[in-house]
């Protein structure tokens, strides 16, 4: 038996470079994760929803969405969101192209 196509160290097998694919698979699939999620936050208002200002004074005119207007609320969220999924593609593509230099 000579080789065995076992994928060994060096010779370009199946076995090289799965650890860096998977992990690139990963920051990937948190990409998704946290656009659906930074989505949802702001499209039903979260947590603006969940934790409505008390009203005061009897002031009828002031929204629930005035005391989150500023930080914290969906919007913003959202934008915390997307920063993350670029960093997680940045972290992907990184891994990507570390397994693609090795491939050559």
């Amino acid at each position: 038996e000579g080789g065995g196509g076992g994928g060994g160290a060096g010779d370009g097998g199946v076995g090289d470079g799965c650890d860096e694919r998977s992990s690139a698979a990963v920051y990937y699939l948190m990409m998704d994760v946290l656009c659906v999620t930074g989505a949802l936050l702001n499209a039903f208002h979260v947590p603006e929803r969940w934790l409505p200002r008390q009203q005061s004074h009897g002031n009828s005119n002031t929204s629930s969405a005035a005391h989150w207007s500023y930080c914290l609320n969906g919007h913003s969220l959202m934008h915390v969101c997307g920063f993350l999924v670029l960093l997680m593609g940045r972290k992907g593509l990184m891994l990507d192209l570390q397994w693609l230099s090795g491939k050559g």
